[in-house]
């Protein structure tokens, strides 16, 4: 996969305007998956799209009042995008970025769209999601919900990295402290005669190298970090 964040769109083709304004919004950072710029391959389209979902990292899904296309799913119709909701929820590792469109005077959503929305959309067990009115509204959410998710993850690797760190440097700062010890117990007699001018400088120069070392590593520890993504 890309190294840019893989974002996996589902929706019916009802959604094209929205589709298309998501397109356009995300900048190059981000590689979004839309199946109908999918090429033609051996894989089945249910394979296909289970495999873009499972290496996404971020899953946008859609719904508006049309159910769409149906197919059987263990011996049960169901909905592609049904179907795609199901999958990126069973993924645990998947961002999921849930948007319903706000009804239009006189619009009504399909029996089996309302029953989705609703499973999707409840408070106790569904998920968190955002409602929108125009194609460009949409976009601007989806953007800024991607550009949060990416901060979020930035913070968790400097803290990561953080404890890392820290870690090394307890780990340089016991060699340190032992190596400096080692050469205080070698350099007093009766050890002292034993090694040679050269050897006691060399053995000197590697304990300065490790002590500059945890120096560098913990001034680091103490500086504060604000660092976000580009």
């Amino acid at each position: 996969m890309s190294e840019k964040l893989a974002v996996f769109l589902s929706s019916t083709s009802q959604m094209e305007a929205e589709r298309n304004a998501l397109t356009s919004k995300l900048p190059n950072c981000y590689e979004l998956y839309r199946y109908e710029e999918d090429r033609a391959r051996t894989t089945s389209p249910k394979a296909r799209c289970l495999q873009m979902i499972q290496q996404s990292d971020a899953f946008v899904g859609i719904l508006g009042t049309k159910y769409g296309t149906s197919f059987t799913v263990d011996g049960e119709q169901k909905s592609i995008v049904e179907w795609e909701f199901d999958m990126a929820i069973g993924s645990r590792h998947l961002e999921i970025l849930t948007f319903i469109k706000n009804l239009t005077p006189g619009e009504v959503p399909e029996p089996r769209q309302q029953v989705l929305i609703t499973r999707v959309s409840d408070f106790g067990s569904g998920l968190w999601c955002k409602r929108f009115s125009t194609p460009s509204e949409f976009a601007e959410f989806v953007h800024a919900a991607l550009q949060q998710m990416l901060i979020a993850r930035w913070n968790e690797l400097n803290i990561k990295m953080g404890k890392l760190r820290s870690k090394a440097a307890r780990v340089l700062l016991t060699i340190a402290s032992v190596s400096v010890l080692t050469l205080v117990i070698i350099a007093s007699p009766p050890l002292g005669h034993l090694f040679s001018t050269r050897s006691m400088v060399g053995f000197s120069a590697v304990i300065t190298v490790v002590v500059l070392l945890c120096a560098v590593m913990t001034l680091r520890e103490l500086r504060p970090t604000n660092g976000k993504p580009g």
